[in-house]
């Protein structure tokens, strides 16, 4: 017996799972932005969301368009 695991499904899926990378990169990717991480300190006072990733702050206008 091998203590090598099948990885065969993966491979299949490579396509699949990289997708999922690249979606959740984008995701978080607003979470770089310094009204996100102010809206999350202690002082607050800020409202922000992090799926607003079309913001010039965050994502620059070359890439949005």
């Amino acid at each position: 017996m091998s203590s090598t695991p099948n990885l065969d499904g993966l491979k299949v899926k490579k396509e699949d799972i990289l997708k999922g990378e690249v979606g959740a990169l984008l995701h978080d990717i607003g979470k770089l932005d310094p009204r996100f991480i102010k809206s999350k300190s202690l002082e607050g006072g800020v409202k922000y969301f992090h799926e607003k990733i079309e913001d010039e702050h965050v994502v620059s206008a070359e890439l949005i368009n």
